[in-house]
């Protein structure tokens, strides 16, 4: 009885484990006697009425041959695509996602390329339908589409550069003006800041990129751009300088207006020349081919050792003092020796003063040492640089000024040489007249203009014929 219980017990075990075969279901596909094939899930039952992978099975369990699952797929007919979904539908009038890429389909349901508009939003897809975003080029016109696809217009920043689209989404490069304000954006369509070289001319577009004019302090240094936004250089703003580099100079002033003016005139003096000259070149008149050197420093007193642009100012300050009490405001161009401005910027400063008349104090030379006598110089009716009214008034000036000088100073009268040749005349938009005291090649008339008696008669003179121009 023991040995039986023994034996029972070892049963039960390797049924435990798993040796002695137990009653096993099939699962899978099997084909009966028949041919039909039908699939037995895991508790050996058959599956009815469903789908098998792309195999369908009736109400009975039999696999229906030759019937295919419907399913999600491109459709091309006559040369276009439709997608068609697995229950026979597809879409219309909008926009799907296909594995991660959109679409847009037509009312037909046809899928779109090129440029489409949708609730006025312009899309653009791709050859392939695909939904293009980011950056597009087609022929030589690039466009933004964002990432909703949608095609930028107006300003766009992109990787922390700023872009402008126009209306039509096209990227803009060059010289932008968008209100009353001018933009850069360089061949990449990048908006420009900072210092712009273009033509060899320097322009400033600030942070926001808008072109900068007038004053503007980079850094503690002052510079100056004009209206249209080009750096002024090597030439004076008003009574200030700047240099090559465009930097203001400090100290270096010159061009104050001083006086009452009673006779509500303003006069611009200008003392000829300066202690160093500028050999630079300039036009001798506005749009003129023909250039000059822009200043020299003058001639010198043979016997006096005087430099002209010593004598100019001396007169020329004797000149302002002289008309100041004559009831008019006097406007100087320069005050001392150390300026350099030329004799174009000289003509121009005076009318941008707004001085009636410029009267241009120098002294003359020649290699003849026995030539003497004053004379001025005034445009001729041919002047090819000036308007008739000023050629007119300038001629009428010179002729009052060289009549009266002479006959205050006794010197012989050279009368008025009429030329179209020099700078300071041919770039003055206001009557002007360059006065030629004397000749400092001829010793009496060199140390005749340096002395303080002799240079109290040429300022009446010269007063004098400002005078009888202005029929006082």
């Amino acid at each position: 009885m023991k040995k039986l219980k023994m034996i029972g017990m070892l049963f039960v075990m390797l049924f435990l484990v798993g040796i002695l075969p137990t009653k096993a279901h099939a699962e899978g596909w099997v084909q009966e006697e028949n041919g039909s094939w039908y699939y037995l899930n895991q508790a050996g039952e058959k599956a009815k009425e469903t789908w098998i992978g792309n195999y369908y099975v009736d109400e009975n369990g039999v696999w229906i041959e030759g019937k295919t699952q419907a399913k999600n797929e491109w459709i091309s007919s006559g040369g276009r695509w439709w997608y068609r979904h697995s229950d026979g539908g597809y879409t219309r009038s909008g926009w799907e996602q296909i594995n991660g890429t959109w679409y847009y389909f037509d009312g037909a349901g046809w899928m779109e390329t090129g440029w489409v508009n949708v609730g006025g939003t312009w899309y653009y897809l791709n050859g392939s339908g695909a939904m293009a975003t980011g950056w597009l080029k087609l022929g030589n016109t690039w466009y933004y589409l964002n990432g909703s696809g949608a095609m930028a217009t107006g300003w766009v920043n992109v990787g922390g550069t700023w872009y402008y689209m126009n209306g039509s989404g096209a990227m803009a490069t060059g010289w932008l003006k968008l209100g009353n304000t001018w933009y850069y954006l360089n061949g990449s369509g990048a908006m420009v800041t900072g210092w712009l070289n273009l033509g060899g001319t320097w322009y400033y577009l600030n942070g926001s990129g808008a072109m900068a004019t007038g004053w503007l302090n980079l850094g503690g240094t002052w510079y100056y751009l004009t209206g249209s936004g080009a750096m002024a250089a090597n030439t004076w703003i008003g009574s200030y300088y700047v240099n090559g580099s465009g930097a203001w100079v400090p100290g270096q002033t010159t061009g104050t207006t001083t006086g009452g003016g009673s006779k509500n005139k303003i006069i611009a003096i200008d003392a000829g020349h300066q202690r160093k000259g500028n050999s630079a070149k300039e036009p001798i008149g506005p749009g003129a081919s023909q250039k000059k050197p822009k200043v020299a420093s003058g001639t010198h007193g043979n016997a006096s050792g005087l430099n002209e642009y010593e004598l100019t100012l001396q007169v020329s300050l004797k000149l302002r003092d002289e008309l100041q009490a004559r009831g008019y405001q006097v406007y100087m161009i320069r005050e001392t020796h150390d300026v350099n401005i030329s004799n174009a910027e000289r003509a121009q400063m005076a009318a941008n003063q707004g001085a009636d008349i410029l009267v241009r104090i120098h002294a003359n030379g020649s290699d003849n040492t026995s030539v003497a006598g004053a004379l001025t110089m005034a445009p001729s009716n041919s002047n090819p640089y000036l308007g008739k009214s000023v050629i007119s008034a300038s001629q009428t000036l010179s002729r009052k000024i060289v009549d009266c000088f002479c006959a205050a100073t006794g010197a012989k009268n050279q009368g008025v040489m009429q030329t179209d040749t020099m700078s300071g005349i041919n770039w003055s938009s206001i009557p002007v007249s360059i006065v030629e005291m004397g000749y400092m090649t001829n010793r009496t008339e060199d140390l005749n203009m340096a002395s303080t008696s002799y240079q109290t008669k040429m300022v009446q003179g010269i007063a004098n014929g400002i005078d009888a121009y202005y029929g006082a």
